[in-house]
């Protein structure tokens, strides 16, 4: 049941009496526990182990950061390689989603509305269904998936995207497709519908911009925007601004969709690139050109991107420029009472709660680090939440 190759890795841990990797992991999942189980080829008890804290391992086990949390942290590698949590996650996941069906309660409680289906809106869904409530997920596109829809595909297929919605909408969440926040419907429309609380998991639609001349050219996109039709945009010369794993997407993405020159522009030193080191190896291997300690100053063209012009002089020829510095949520669509933080996200206090009562929030909206485990903490945190505060409603 368990392959030796699995096997093997899961047998390196040492059982640390106090383990790195644990606190490594947003998380806080249980590791060695995990491990432990893998080695004695008990997939059932480390899926449900996983399941404590996650219901994407086999996301998280393929898109995570690794080095730099996990298995960054493993004793193991000090003096070899790090133990490959992140292949054990995605195998044990992968196996537990075909093989384990869950107990779930009755639905008793009262109605809950999730707007979003990314991370952390299935999250919360999934959280709040374990506790028995009538949880229904409102979604803008034909799709759920959110942000996980724009991973490239050599790091994240959308077959293994499926069938984590399908784990989690199997024990009876009900899911509205196509209804776009603020446009569709708003919070005092599913007040009459009988909803009793709302988390917001709508993911950042505005991207950061840089103030220069050109950045309304054609051929200017967000990262996100080129990653989701990137099979509709014509390109050949790309220039693309940032260092975070979105930026690596981008630039990774367009070389494997026939770009003849990648460059990417960062503002600082290498070693202080937000991308994990992995990412970044695999995109130099690729082919991908980088400028360290380096930024746009202007983007020039007649209607359309001709080349972009950096802070040391140098021209660089391009036709598509993608901006991967970052995003905030669309404040348009918020309400007018709804507080940000001093990083212009959502403020929530600790149990994830906005400023407006029974409204509750995370993802990236509400976190300044954008990661899969980050909107999966937050949502765990808003869902605790909701439960303490309708039980003491009751």
């Amino acid at each position: 049941m368990v392959s030796e190759n699995i096997k093997e890795k899961a047998s390196q841990c040492f059982s640390c009496t106090n383990p790195h990797c644990v606190k490594g992991c947003p998380l806080k999942m249980d590791i060695p526990t995990i491990l432990k189980y893998v080695k004695e080829e008990n997939l059932e008890s480390a899926y449900r182990k996983i399941l404590e804290k996650s219901y994407f391992g086999s996301i998280c086990g393929r898109v995570c950061s690794h080095d730099a949390q996990c298995e960054g942290e493993c004793v193991r590698g000090v003096s070899s390689k790090p133990v490959s949590i992140g292949e054990i996650e995605q195998f044990v996941f992968d196996w537990g989603m075909k093989n384990i069906k869950e107990e779930m309660p009755e639905i008793t409680k009262q109605k809950v509305a999730i707007i979003g289906s990314g991370p952390s809106g299935l999250t919360c869904a999934i959280e709040l269904r374990k506790k028995g409530y009538d949880v229904t997920i409102f979604e803008r596109e034909n799709e759920l998936g959110g942000i996980l829809r724009y991973i490239p595909d050599y790091r994240l297929n959308n077959t293994i995207v499926d069938e984590v919605i399908h784990n989690i909408l199997q024990y009876g969440i009900h899911v509205q497709k196509n209804k776009i926040y603020g446009m569709d419907f708003t919070l005092d429309d599913l007040k009459m519908q009988g909803f009793s609380a709302f988390f917001i998991g709508i993911g950042n639609d505005m991207s950061k911009q840089l103030k220069i001349n050109g950045i309304e050219l054609s051929g200017v996109y967000w990262a996100n925007d080129f990653l989701r039709y990137i099979n509709e945009i014509k390109f050949e010369n790309v220039v693309v601004v940032g260092g975070g794993n979105v930026a690596m997407d981008a630039c990774r993405m367009a070389l494997h969709k026939g770009a003849k020159q990648v460059t990417v522009l960062y503002r600082k030193e290498k070693k202080m690139m937000k991308a994990s080191s992995e990412e970044i190896r695999q995109a130099e291997n690729e082919g991908v050109q980088f400028r360290f300690e380096t930024l746009p100053t202007e983007i020039a063209g007649i209607n359309s991107v001709n080349k972009v012009i950096c802070n040391n002089g140098e021209p660089i020829e391009a036709d598509t420029v993608i901006m991967a510095i970052g995003a905030l949520p669309n404040y348009s669509i918020l309400p007018d009472d709804m507080k940000l933080s001093e990083d212009s996200l959502i403020a929530v206090n600790e149990e994830g709660e906005t400023t407006i009562k029974g409204v509750f929030a995370g993802g990236d909206v509400t976190c300044k680090k954008a990661t899969v485990c980050g909107a999966i903490k937050s949502a765990k945190i808003a869902a605790e939440g909701i439960d303490k505060m309708l039980s003491y409603k009751k």
